[in-house]
């Protein structure tokens, strides 16, 4: 499990996780810029290709679970 709380270093940090035997991810996202939604809704993409899905959230908490393969 990661667990990120970073204040708007998330974007940076889940930029390429690929590779990495993560199952679980729980990140606050903060979101106070529009330039920061769209790295928002890129980083939500970026997830859900390699394979997280957001099973919970809790205003700007997230939890993604990784599908088994």
């Amino acid at each position: 499990m990661l667990k990120l709380d970073i204040e708007g270093e998330e974007f940076n940090v889940l930029k390429d996780i690929s590779g990495l035997p993560i199952r679980q991810i729980l990140v606050e996202i903060h979101t106070p810029t529009k330039s920061e939604v769209l790295q928002k809704w890129l980083l939500l993409c970026r997830l859900w290709l390699r394979g997280y899905r957001q099973v919970a959230k809790n205003g700007g908490d997230y939890t993604f679970v990784r599908r088994k393969r």
